[in-house]
């Protein structure tokens, strides 16, 4: 039986088309009920592009935060009691 092929990895996600994914029907659906312009808002476009910059792929950022959580110390819950070392009335 041959090699399979490897799997080619997804292309990337940018954080900006992420959100517009999502955003866009909600602003089409507004621009046809109230009538306005929201779906081909500049600053929008604008801010999407400066996502995309600042988080070309929203997968690296996930493996990121994930790497995060394991690393970073647990931290227990704080006692609602005083320690015993405190004085006491």
């Amino acid at each position: 039986m041959p090699p399979a092929e490897p799997i080619p990895p997804p292309p990337p996600l940018p954080l900006g088309d992420f959100i517009e994914r999502y955003a866009q029907p909600i602003a089409r659906f507004l621009d046809r009920t109230i009538g306005t312009h929201l779906a081909g808002c500049s600053a929008c476009s604008r801010r999407r592009r400066y996502l995309n910059h600042l988080v070309p792929d929203i997968r690296s950022l996930s493996a990121w935060a994930s790497a995060w959580r394991r690393l970073r110390p647990s931290r227990s819950v704080p006692s609602v009691h005083p320690p015993a070392s405190w004085p006491r009335d």
